[in-house]
């Protein structure tokens, strides 16, 4: 059975390698911040998950495939 503490919505951020590392560091950091702030937001059931930067056509493909069959994941936040 599934229930609010099962769920999650997870927290995708999408980039370029044509920014750079430190740009991409950056970003990956900000989008930790986010989650986190998210999860501790007052009133908050359900778990924000955070996710690696995806740069790439293939990464965003796989992240789509991870999401599609996840249990518990009901949605995505992209950013």
């Amino acid at each position: 059975m599934t229930t609010l503490n099962n769920l999650e919505v997870w927290f995708i951020t999408g980039s370029q390698h044509l920014y750079g590392e430190e740009t991409l560091k950056q970003v990956d950091e900000h989008s930790q911040i986010i989650a986190r702030s998210l999860n501790n937001a007052k009133g908050m059931i359900i778990k924000v998950m955070y996710k690696p930067v995806v740069k790439t056509p293939d990464e965003i493909f796989r992240i789509c495939q991870e999401v599609n069959t996840s249990a518990n994941c009901i949605g995505i936040i992209t950013w």
